[in-house]
């Protein structure tokens, strides 16, 4: 329905452009026919009459009379019309000229801005599949695993493999056994940033290339006016030779349709061309963003999977620290109730600690009585021991004495 709707616009807008070119061209060829009727009426015109002519002629209506229009031959009037449709076509490529300047320059315009937006998605296609951080050192310098070659970030590969403690890719789950810096990736993405200050000046340099070859283009552009100014005069005679079988309206009308079909297919290739290239565009775009989404997803999903299992890890060592503090808890119970029992014959054992203590105090202390008692009766006993040896000694000398004494 929308593409019937849009062909019937573009014939009305075909038959309405066709019939303004029609009716200019008939203007145009009254127009001539009118003018050169009067040059000839006034070369026909008796000497003082001829102001008096050209006023009343320009009064009046713009019809010559009769006898004047014998004079005019198809030639002239195919002279007039045609140097008249030459500069109008003059004009008109001219304009076309200056259109195509500004299409060229901002052409080149466009083109320098996809540049720089490629460069730009290219250099974003570069992020770390993990944080989405642009890949530039030091921070985030580009790190390469072995052997599967993905790239991820300095900071994220770090917390991947060592706070983690995890040994396998992010993305494709593949044992690292080794990882370096990505040189070639980082030198760069480091261009790039040493160069992004400098876009500017690189666009202002780029819109005037692209003025210089809008310059180039309409030399072009001119050269092309040239040549179809020179096929128009080639083609002068024969319209001449179709004049008395078509008409000028014909002729005229026939090359001023071509033009204008031929304008409107350039119009309509240049429209389906800038669609096409907008249509590429957002396909690249959508593209890169559904590798970077995929990319993301599946770094995602390893990321759900490792979780799942530490998960699984966790609630098994749950379960596990649940068996132990059951089992600490029953021997918390037990131990307590040692406690206790300790406890009662620990009051058991200080009773008799006490007793012992009391009973041995007792002991000491009728041992002091006992050695105070026997050093008084030995400090008594010495001089009666004294006494005893001296006396014993006394009694020998005595006896000694006795048995030396003769018996009479």
């Amino acid at each position: 329905m929308d593409g019937n709707l849009a062909e019937r616009l573009a014939q009305i807008r075909a038959g309405r452009e066709k019939w303004m070119q029609e009716r200019q061209l008939e203007q145009d060829r009254k127009e001539v026919v009118e003018s050169l009727h009067t040059m000839a009426f006034q070369d026909q015109s008796p000497p003082g009459s001829g102001e008096k002519g050209v006023t009343s002629s320009s009064s009046g209506p713009r019809h010559p009379p009769p006898a004047a229009a014998s004079l005019l031959a198809p030639e002239e009037i195919i002279n007039s019309i045609t140097e008249r449709i030459a500069d109008r076509i003059r004009a008109e490529l001219q304009c076309q000229v200056q259109q195509e300047k500004q299409k060229a320059a901002d052409g080149q315009v466009m083109a320098t801005k996809k540049l720089d937006s490629y460069l730009a998605s290219e250099i974003e296609s570069h992020t770390c599949p993990i944080c989405y951080e642009l890949m530039a050192p030091p921070r985030h310098s580009p790190i390469l695993l072995f052997p599967c070659g993905h790239s991820f970030c300095a900071q994220c590969i770090a917390v991947h493999t060592k706070t983690n403690q995890k040994k396998t890719c992010p993305y494709c789950r593949c044992k690292i056994e080794s990882q370096a810096t990505n040189v070639a990736l980082q030198q760069l993405i480091q261009n790039f940033v040493t160069k992004k200050n400098t876009l500017g000046s690189d666009g202002s340099a780029s819109r005037r290339e692209g003025g210089t070859e809008g310059e180039r283009g309409g030399t072009k552009s001119g050269l092309g006016i040239e040549r179809r100014r020179d096929d128009l005069l080639r083609r002068r005679g024969g319209v001449q030779s179709s004049w008395s079988a078509s008409g000028p309206t014909t002729v005229i009308g026939g090359v001023n349709d071509f033009n204008s079909v031929h304008r409107r297919q350039e119009d309509e290739a240049g429209g389906t061309r800038e669609r096409d290239e907008e249509l590429e565009g957002e396909c690249e775009r959508f593209t890169r963003e559904l590798q970077k989404v995929e990319t993301r997803c599946i770094v995602l999903q390893n990321e759900l999977h490792d979780t799942i299992a530490d998960k699984a890890a966790a609630v098994n060592a749950l379960h596990i620290a649940e068996l132990v503090l059951d089992h600490l808890r029953s021997e918390e119970v037990e131990s307590a109730s040692k406690v206790k029992r300790m406890l009662l014959e620990m009051e058991v054992i200080r009773t008799q600690v006490d007793e012992q203590e009391k009973k041995h105090a007792l002991l000491s202390q009728t041992l002091k009585d006992i050695d105070t008692k026997v050093d008084l009766i030995c400090r008594a006993l010495q001089p009666l021991t004294n006494e005893r040896n001296k006396l014993e000694l006394l009694l020998q000398s005595s006896n000694t004495k006795l048995s030396s004494v003769p018996c009479d």
